[in-house]
């Protein structure tokens, strides 16, 4: 792609005229990277906010911030002083990290036939409970924040050298790769909080195509919904492709075959000859194991009217082959228990036919400001936020307010975490759900109180902090679009004015003791329903579902 000339170039002039404060400023801390302040990045800003001035202006401001938040211009420097070339090997950590994921990039030895990068990632081989067992969030966390801000930096370095604009075609293969693996909860959250605002929100106009291959057909109704969550930018670049992708003209003109091969290779399930999926298995006799800290998922398609029912038994903890003896004597000790619930994932609608409305929550500790304002739809809620934790809910299509009201958690913690817990499950199902700290009280929240918040979305570890601000967007038995945590923090996003997922059946404790369990639920739209035994909670014990069996008429 070209580099910007005649009128596009005259705004892109005008662009960096309006934001010449921020790039003094960058520049008196010897901060004034090519890559964050050069003429090719502010014409890829002003691309990705489609030639509108003020939107490229606000997006640069939070990408500022968001580099000061998360320390990328310390990366980078690190990166220089290192000479660290945007390739996999030289990624920290990278080494610890093969046994258990698959991630191949080479700015030297893997160009595209068009010149621009490739990246591949091996979907099937991510093990993010190993990950985080043997190597840790914060290192896992790190690396990818090197991989994002080299990257950024390196496509810039290279459009300069090669006189175009360079962009990263990326393939995510889908091979081997389970729901669990999609839908992974310690993930997620990491994913939420560290790892998502990086990736989205510092760099733009960066990739060229995204080819997700291997995609199980099943999947592909599933993730015209989760496009929502995307930049639609960046959505009209994915190219959904199955096990026939090197067939695709597109993909061989845009990857090439034989570099497509050579990163495929690097699979471990495609070197092990692929594995066995048994996501929509509906019945099993013998025990089936759930290692510690994971869970257990079935996927059923449900069509309007359709009633899916189940029935199970848990056996003894850690008598599974694949539990040690450490872990039969932590069963022993810690119970056999699991939860279980059921989940639906709506796909009888697609992306585009689903409307969003921009929400957005300010909040602000003791020290930071003392306040908190909730917004939908660009215009303010009309509430007055108290001290505590507030709690608004809006009608997703009349935005009509549903409630609102402040708990002071500081006077009678118990009393307002009952009130907080009955207002939550109160509300109607689909309403968007807003939280906002005014001041301090996020501590205080009950385990009852954080679960009503997982019930909309929230997937905050750790609990809230002292005279800290809170901030949350999610909706009623569904998904969370933003939630933040800190001194002064703003969670915002669109929010899908229709459900896109829901809790059909909340969780319950089953163990070896409970005898046989049962239980059904009707659905009223087509989509995927999972079941899920969650062993999640536990840090040794492995638990095991002796048999199990579902049915759907």
């Amino acid at each position: 792609m070209n580099f910007a000339e005649g009128e596009e170039l005259a705004k892109v002039k005008e662009l960096m005229t309006k934001l010449e404060p921020e790039v003094a400023t960058l520049k008196e801390a010897g901060l004034d990277f090519p890559h964050t302040t050069g003429e090719i990045f502010f014409t890829r800003l002003l691309r990705g906010n489609n030639g509108n001035l003020d939107e490229a202006v606000e997006w640069y401001r939070k990408f500022l911030q968001l580099r000061k938040t998360f320390g990328l211009d310390d990366v980078h420097k690190d990166c220089e002083a290192k000479n660290i070339s945007w390739v996999a090997s030289q990624m920290p950590d990278m080494k610890a990290m093969e046994p258990y994921a698959t991630m191949v990039f080479d700015e030297n030895e893997l160009r595209c036939p068009n010149g621009n990068l490739m990246w591949y990632d091996a979907i099937g081989d991510f093990k993010s409970q190993e990950i985080f067992k043997e190597i840790g969030e914060e290192k896992f966390i790190k690396l990818c924040h090197y991989i994002f801000e080299r990257r950024t930096s390196t496509i810039d370095k290279l459009s300069r050298a090669d006189g175009k604009l360079i962009k990263i075609t990326r393939i995510m293969d889908f091979e081997g790769a389970s729901m669990s693996t999609l839908t992974n909860k310690a993930y997620k959250a990491v994913d939420e909080k560290s790892l998502k605002p990086v990736l989205l929100g510092t760099s733009i106009e960066s990739v060229h195509l995204l080819f997700l291959i291997n995609f199980p057909k099943f999947f592909v109704k599933a993730f015209e919904v989760f496009k929502l969550v995307f930049p639609k930018r960046l959505v009209a670049r994915f190219r959904v492709l199955g096990t026939n992708y090197l067939q695709d003209k597109e993909f061989l003109t845009e990857c090439g075959a034989d570099i497509t091969k050579k990163v495929v290779a690097c699979s471990k399930v495609h070197a092990a000859g692929g594995v066995e999926d048994e996501t929509f298995k509906m019945e099993s006799t013998t025990e089936t194991n759930v290692p510690a800290g994971s869970a257990l998922e079935r996927v059923v398609e449900v069509q309007p009217g359709q009633t899916v029912s189940w029935q199970f038994t848990l056996g003894p903890s850690g008598s599974g082959n694949s539990g040690g003896y450490f872990s039969r004597l932590a069963g022993k000790v810690a119970g056999s228990e699991v939860y279980f619930s059921a989940k639906a994932f709506w796909t009888d609608r697609q992306a585009n036919e689903i409307d969003v409305l921009s929400a957005k929550v300010e909040s602000a500790g003791v020290e930071d400001g003392d306040s908190a304002a909730f917004f939908v739809g660009g215009a303010e809620v009309a509430y007055t936020a108290g001290a505590g934790v507030n709690l608004v809910a809006v009608d997703p299509t009349t935005k009509a307010l549903i409630i609102g009201q402040a708990f002071d958690m500081t006077k009678d913690s118990d009393a307002a975490n009952k009130a907080f817990v009955s207002a939550i499950q109160e509300l109607p199902r689909a309403c968007f759900v807003l939280v906002g700290v005014k001041g301090t009280g996020a501590e205080e929240l009950s385990e009852e109180s954080w679960s009503a918040l997982q019930d909309c979305g929230s997937t905050l570890k750790g609990g809230g902090h002292w005279h800290k601000g809170y901030a949350f967007c999610g909706v009623r038995g569904g998904v969370a679009v933003s939630e933040m945590r800190g001194g002064k923090v703003t969670a915002e996003g669109e929010m899908p004015t229709q459900e896109v997922e829901a809790v059909l059946y909340p969780s319950i404790e089953a163990n070896a003791d409970s005898g046989e369990k049962t239980g059904a639920v009707k659905v009223e739209r087509g989509g995927m329903l999972i079941l899920k035994w969650s062993n999640e909670h536990a840090m040794v014990a492995s638990k095991n579902i002796a048999k199990y069996k579902i049915s759907c008429e």
